[in-house]
């Protein structure tokens, strides 16, 4: 196994990641409102000279979350409550949406955005298909844009969900079922196909969700739990604590990752380490099985305000977002200040 890591964005957190094409990746970040990116396979050659390539800066804020289109031509970019696109091969400006509330949906939006509002503020967002996108947030709603209507900034489709704030979007490989985690624990659920909302309730808040074959969720809790979660049948798994200790709160959105193929789970933590866990199915029992711990570079200038607002919090140290790639078989993660950690020839 070789590790390696390099800085992607520059006394600024990594707000959001997504990997594509086995190689690249694309990062929203923090302070500096820059969206990068990154080859990675061109990065390990010289990681100490290779700074990616910058779009340019659309946004005035930190941001929130990406998505890439399946055929890679553009990735939307979530910002307060705008949400632009962008090609990737020229990165010029597309258009752009914006989030809107219940009570602003009846208001038409003429020309560009200027205008923002924290109760609107975009959480997460995904790219349906060429033409759809999907986002949630703090106005507890699912909206729906269509990028055919290039004159329509608003909504074509908006949905309350619950009274709390929206944190994650989810959708399947075959983009019927898609699923929104609140803040109050309820796991949201639209079958396109039928025309179905299924509620699942939880006990505690759902930062993250990832979806995979027969509508098995993986879920992670504000309290360091993560579930695998059967939608079929509307019961649990397994389930394990990320930090391989007993619950505690978290002030960061932190992934997992179910790799199928070998029935292993991989969870970042707010503590410099990368636990590994392996899942027998037969007993339904899931035990760790291995640590990755980074190498951290601790600056002052990276300090991402908590919920607590502890300011002597080390950056460096907090892996927000962590993917393997099989066919290359390579682990990322994220940190806090900036840096992207990679480790070749994991298993």
């Amino acid at each position: 196994m070789k590790y390696w890591k390099f800085e992607a964005h520059t006394n600024s957190s990594i707000n959001s990641c997504v990997p594509f094409k086995d190689n690249y990746i694309l990062t929203g970040g923090g302070n500096d409102f820059s969206l990068k990116l990154f080859d990675l396979k061109a990065i390990g050659n010289n990681p100490e000279n290779y700074s990616g390539l910058e779009f340019p800066k659309v946004h005035s804020n930190s941001i929130n979350a990406i998505d890439i289109s399946s055929t890679y031509d553009f990735v939307a970019s979530a910002s307060n409550n705008s949400i632009i696109i962008q090609d990737v091969m020229s990165q010029t400006k597309l258009y752009q949406v914006k989030n809107l509330s219940t009570s602003a949906l009846d208001t038409k939006i003429d020309g560009p955005i200027q205008s923002s509002s924290n109760n609107d503020e975009v959480l997460d967002c995904k790219i349906l298909n060429d033409s759809l996108i999907s986002t949630c947030g703090v106005n507890h709603r699912l909206n729906l844009f269509d990028l055919r209507q290039r004159n329509q900034y608003y909504p074509v489709y908006s949905l309350n969900l619950g009274d709390d704030n929206l944190n994650c979007i989810a959708v399947n490989d075959n983009y019927h079922l898609l699923s929104v985690g609140s803040s109050n624990g309820i796991l949201f659920t639209i079958d396109f196909r039928n025309s179905n909302l299924i509620q699942d309730t939880h006990d505690t808040a759902i930062i993250n969700i990832a979806k995979y074959e027969d509508d098995h969720n993986l879920i992670s809790f504000n309290n360091g739990t993560v579930e695998l979660f059967d939608g079929v049948h509307c019961k649990s798994v397994t389930s394990y604590n990320r930090n391989n200790g007993d619950p505690y709160n978290l002030s960061y959105k932190l992934n997992s990752q179910y790799i199928t193929s070998t029935n292993r789970f991989v969870s970042g933590t707010d503590y410099g380490i990368i636990n590994i866990f392996k899942f027998n199915a037969k007993t339904g029992e899931t035990r760790i099985e291995r640590e990755l711990s980074i190498e951290t570079t601790i600056t002052s200038k990276t300090k991402i305000k908590t919920n607590n607002d502890k300011s002597d919090t080390n950056s460096s140290k907090i892996l927000s977002y962590i993917n393997y790639t099989e066919s290359t078989n390579q682990l990322i993660s994220t940190s806090g200040n900036g840096f992207i950690h990679v480790w070749d020839y994991v298993f």
